[in-house]
């Protein structure tokens, strides 16, 4: 079997059944973003908190409309589009305006996430899809 599998995939199956979920995971990675989150609270002030808070906030809501718009069931939790908002919200500069975390975020749930199919089917991670439309529509604005 295993060599059969081998010749018609191209690769030997070193895979491990694990009890691990999707949802457990990504809790799991929640938990562990708290650490930078607490750091840049310390280091950047309030602001920071602000953008955490506004790009986890959009794209939880966006994720909420898109998913009432839809009629057809949707790979992916609530909680991994808050992650994903948290993460594009690390990848803005601490003085950043907050409307540029709402697009960011926004634009990571939409093209990033839904556009490919959901959670675990994209091509790229969500977050840096969600960087891209703001590099490019807000260039004024600086990066550091």
């Amino acid at each position: 079997m295993t060599e059969q599998l081998q010749l018609r995939c191209g690769i030997a199956p070193p895979f491990q059944v694990v009890p691990e979920t999707s949802r457990r995971i990504i809790r799991t990675s929640m938990i562990a973003l708290a650490l930078p989150a607490c750091a840049a609270l310390m280091f950047f002030g309030w602001r920071a908190l602000v953008l955490m808070f506004v790009g986890t906030t959009s794209a939880l809501l966006c994720d909420c409309i898109i998913r009432k718009r839809r009629q057809r069931t949707v790979h992916g939790t609530t909680t991994h589009s808050a992650m994903m908002g948290l993460l594009t919200a690390f990848m803005l500069p601490a003085n950043a305006p907050w409307y540029i975390a709402v697009f960011a975020a926004a634009a990571a749930v939409l093209l990033g996430k839904y556009l490919w199919g959901g959670m675990g089917r994209y091509a790229w991670h969500p977050a840096v899809v969600g960087k891209t439309p703001r590099t490019t529509h807000f260039p004024r604005h600086p990066l550091r």
